[in-house]
């Protein structure tokens, strides 16, 4: 589809082949506009990503499902979206183009340009559904058409039993081969593991659970004793503000500050003569 996409181009679009040419080539490079410039990495990404889908149904074939198969399909995940943003990319050059009143291009040229741009969009959508449902079909199908090809096998054997008068024979169990009982025991042995470190998880997260409902316990009585706090801090505190309204009312019941003021340099006045007089009586 790439190369048939190409050859159209060279019958649409002489001039911007010739260009993507030189500058794939390594010759003036700079010649490409923005359409020739977004066309040429796209073709670039399309091949890119038709080999890697090439790649990987080769690899599901002989190998199946595996980690190359995997990797494979990762990569290509990647190349789709760079090609499908691409895509959009060269898509917003067509139509801005297409939408100014005096184009660079003639009428012919845009009218291949958007034939390009419209391949193109089949061109990705053709290897999105390959990407994808190579993939789901070996995921899906694997399984039962080699269960359906036993049916038809067994089938098959007893029709021909039937009309030769003979019963069928009862099917022998397979010999286990020495591969497989060694996978059989890797299993085993990796089951007991396995079943071992769920037994450990489990029993530390019972311990971790007791944990936290001790935690959750003693918040709960320390949460208790914050609220005795607060309540006996609200009684002292009321007793402490009848207890100021108290000594303000006794003040001014007295005649206030000032007079307290005069009774107490009396009083030390008082305190200084009865020592004078005992110093002198004394000697």
């Amino acid at each position: 589809m790439i190369r048939e996409l190409e050859e159209i181009e060279r019958e649409c679009l002489p001039d911007s082949m010739r260009k993507t040419e030189g500058a794939d080539s390594g010759q003036n490079p700079l010649n490409l506009d923005a359409f020739g410039a977004t066309k040429r990495d796209l073709q670039n990404f399309l091949k890119e990503l038709e080999e890697g889908i090439n790649e990987r149904d080769k690899v599901l074939e002989e190998f199946g499902r595996c980690q190359k198969a995997i990797e494979l399909r990762t990569a290509n995940d990647k190349l789709l979206d760079t090609c499908k943003s691409k895509y959009k990319e060269l898509q917003g050059i067509f139509e801005k183009e297409a939408s100014k009143k005096k184009p660079k291009y003639t009428p012919e040229d845009l009218e291949s340009m958007g034939n390009l741009v419209k391949l193109f969009g089949e061109e990705i959508e053709d290897l999105e559904n390959a990407h994808n449902k190579r993939g789901k079909e070996k995921k899906q199908t694997f399984a039962r058409d080699l269960k359906d090809q036993r049916m038809a096998e067994k089938a098959e054997r007893a029709e021909e039993a039937k009309r030769e008068g003979r019963e069928v024979e009862p099917e022998q169990a397979q010999p286990i081969s020495a591969q497989t009982q060694a996978f059989m025991e890797r299993k085993a042995e990796h089951d007991l593991q396995f079943g071992k470190a769920q037994e450990e998880i489990l029993n530390g997260v019972k311990r971790l659970k007791n944990i936290a409902e001790g935690m959750n316990n003693e918040l709960d009585a320390q949460d208790l004793m914050i609220n005795d706090i607060e309540k006996q801090m609200d009684k002292v505190n009321d007793k402490f503000k009848v207890s100021n309204k108290q000594l303000k009312k006794l003040v001014r019941e007295t005649g206030g500050t000032s007079r307290w003021c005069v009774l107490l340099f009396l009083f030390v006045i008082l305190i200084a003569l009865i020592g004078y007089m005992f110093n002198l009586f004394t000697f």
